[in-house]
């Protein structure tokens, strides 16, 4: 048994069919749905890559490391996979909601979902580090940069991904997402893997 597979297709299916369940609940475009649905399934790839911790594994004392001083351990592969990583973010988010439409607001989503991730990952055996939280706002940046691209060459995408909707229901949206990749992430997934794996042994 592949076990890595096993956990890609559980985590993909575990994320799917709650975030088409909020797209038909709420009635979205076809389009903007399948957006918010390939949102939901990176963040939650995100959760599982970083190693943050689940019901099973969260420790309510500190755990990791800290380190606050810039490049003092430089890696270029690290810095550019944290700059990759964060750039669907980045590219998402104004192609899904207009209210993310400037680039400070990109960029301080990228910086928020970085900050969050090094705050959880104090209560984990990882180490937190201040080049992990200015590489994935610039990987924001990034993928913003590769949003305005991507308009420019697809200027039809600029209408067919977005809700259309008011502010408020776009930023009911986002938190709606984010909360939704936590819950499942936190909760729901590790004991659905626990039982299937207990199964498979």
């Amino acid at each position: 048994m592949n076990y890595f597979l096993l956990e890609l297709f559980l985590g993909i299916g575990v994320m799917l069919l709650p975030f088409l369940g909020v797209v038909i609940w709420r009635k979205m475009p076809v389009f903007h749905g399948i957006g918010v649905i390939l949102l939901g399934i990176y963040l939650g790839m995100v959760w599982n890559i970083t190693g943050l911790p689940t019901i099973q594994t969260f420790h309510l004392e500190v755990q990791g490391g800290v380190s606050m001083i810039p490049f003092q351990d430089f890696s270029a592969f690290g810095c550019i996979a944290n700059v990759i990583m964060v750039m669907p973010l980045g590219f998402l988010l104004p192609l899904l909601w207009e209210n993310y439409r400037k680039l400070w607001k990109t960029a301080l989503a990228g910086f928020s979902l970085s900050l969050c991730i090094e705050i959880l990952q104090l209560f984990t055996f990882r180490a937190t580090d201040v080049d992990d939280l200015l590489m994935n706002t610039l990987g924001g940046i990034a993928g913003y940069g590769c949003y305005l691209l991507a308009v420019r060459l697809f200027s039809s995408w600029k209408d067919i991904w977005c809700g259309r909707i008011s502010r408020k229901q776009e930023k009911q949206e986002a938190i709606l997402a984010f909360l939704l990749v936590a819950l499942i992430r936190f909760v729901v997934y590790p004991l659905i893997y626990s039982g299937v794996f207990a199964l498979l042994l």
